[in-house]
């Protein structure tokens, strides 16, 4: 076997084995059933308020453009997950855009490798969390779909986002979290 057929059976394998392995976590109501395709769009992003702080308002709006941005993944081109978060950092105070770690490994994953077989892209829905209450971080949720070029789509995931952002304007993201929902 060549070294990288075998690399890539290796990596496949891993793949499988840590994805059978992961406790099923349950999934917001999808356009379409887990795994099936369909062609119903993807709602929308959320928009932020108008009646909003402006203070608010923008951090709100600097929050939905970042969780967008960093779950916005095509994975036949990109590396790995990382490179959404590249793309964003111009959203980010110097500092913590240099923070951001490329991991040296490509991402893997069962539904990494589909879409990036089928050549999808995924298209977020961006929301507010509500259940947040602390006063320095804003609480966003991003829930993705998988989009084929033809239109087709299958079931994403979610992200929870923690933002925290600079005093003053033109305000930047000053630190942030995410965590699979």
């Amino acid at each position: 076997m060549k070294p990288k057929t075998s690399a890539l059976l290796a990596a496949t394998l891993l793949a499988l084995c840590t994805a059978c392995s992961q406790p099923a976590t349950p999934e917001p109501a999808p356009a379409a059933a887990p795994g099936a395709a369909s062609k119903a769009p993807f709602s929308a992003t959320e928009e932020p308020g108008s009646t909003e702080d402006p203070g608010v308002a923008a951090k709100k709006k600097l929050a939905f453009e970042a969780a967008r941005i960093m779950t916005t993944w095509t994975p036949a081109e990109d590396f790995n997950r990382t490179a959404a978060e590249q793309r964003a950092s111009h959203l980010m105070t110097g500092q913590r855009a240099q923070e951001i770690m490329v991991p040296e490994r490509p991402a893997s994953g069962v539904q990494w490798l589909q879409a990036a077989q089928k050549q999808a892209t995924s298209q977020p829905r961006i929301s507010l969390e509500e259940e947040h209450h602390a006063t320095d971080t804003m609480a966003v949720v991003s829930t993705w779909q998988w989009i084929t070029p033809d239109g087709d789509s299958f079931a994403g995931e979610s992200y929870l986002f923690h933002f925290t952002f600079t005093d003053e304007k033109p305000y930047k993201i000053r630190d942030y979290t995410y965590s699979s929902r």
